[in-house]
């Protein structure tokens, strides 16, 4: 499956605003980083909050002492290695997918981990399942350079974009159209807002996590409205990679960025509409 989305800002003649004389490239926003190795914390606080001691007595015979936090934080790395695997054997989407080597890792640890608590009969067990998988296999999200956004401004990709689950090829690899920021498309927000046949840029806020963000089926409402595709700008630490069907929008063209490409996205978006020129800032998908 080919995913492509090109966001390009493009500029037809002279602009007769202070930034026209700028000479920094994109407005002198600074470029996103690479993706996040997701082998590293993003945030580290070990030097400012230590851990908390804590003293609980394990009854001997009991479950309580198999709940042992180090024990558990073990078991933890084990299955998080396992898709670490996954990354490492260079799989572009990575992690313990059903099927994969990964995947099956985990499963025969899984059944070993029962055997050696004394669970009989613990084997592995198959079973076909009807109906193909989703799974992407090229992509890409790039803001393209223009001279008009400053000197030296050149074609930057958005690393840590992924397409969302459901996405149909694009016919003929790509689409051109206007972006539109919708903020976290709520009915407020798209008042006065006009998404069909552009590109919906929504501002997607965990609260704490994706599963509390209120931004859930705002992309599939964007797409319902005619919007070309939707790019979700996740709030968020580093830059990370993000997968979840809630913020997919059916065979429409949607994407997830992490924090840092979402930001650098955003203030572009926003300095762009304070130079006067938001209406010809183009998206490419």
């Amino acid at each position: 499956m080919r995913r492509e989305l090109l966001l390009i800002l493009i500029v037809a003649g002279a602009l007769a605003t202070p930034h026209a004389a700028e000479t920094t490239a994109w407005f002198g926003t600074p470029v996103p980083p690479a993706v996040s190795d997701p082998r590293k914390p993003v945030m580290q606080y070990d030097d400012v909050f230590a851990p908390l001691p804590t003293q609980f007595v394990h009854r001997p015979g009991k479950f309580d002492e198999l709940l042992d936090a180090a024990a558990l934080k073990a078991a933890q790395k084990t299955i998080v290695g396992f898709s670490l695997e996954s990354l490492g054997a260079g799989d572009t989407v990575w992690g313990r997918r059903a099927a994969t080597p990964a995947f099956m890792h985990t499963v025969e640890w899984t059944v070993s981990e029962f055997n050696a608590a004394g669970l009989k009969d613990a084997k592995v067990e198959t079973y076909a399942v009807p109906g193909a998988m989703w799974v992407p296999q090229t992509w890409r999200l790039q803001i393209v350079g223009d001279p008009a956004f400053g000197a030296g401004t050149e074609t930057v990709t958005l690393r840590s974009a992924f397409p969302q689950p459901g996405g149909a090829t694009i016919p003929g690899g790509s689409l051109t159209a206007p972006v539109v920021y919708v903020g976290h498309g709520t009915d407020a927000d798209l008042a006065g807002r006009d998404v069909k046949g552009r590109i919906a840029v929504v501002r997607v806020r965990p609260e704490p996590s994706l599963f509390g963000a209120g931004e859930q089926g705002v992309a599939l409402k964007l797409a319902k409205l005619g919007a070309a595709g939707v790019i979700n700008a996740i709030e968020g630490p580093g830059n990370a990679l993000y997968v979840d069907p809630r913020f997919a929008c059916g065979a429409a063209p949607c994407f997830m960025v992490g924090g840092q490409d979402a930001w650098f996205l955003q203030e572009v978006i926003g300095k762009a509409a304070k130079a006067g020129v938001l209406d010809r800032l183009k998206g490419c998908q």
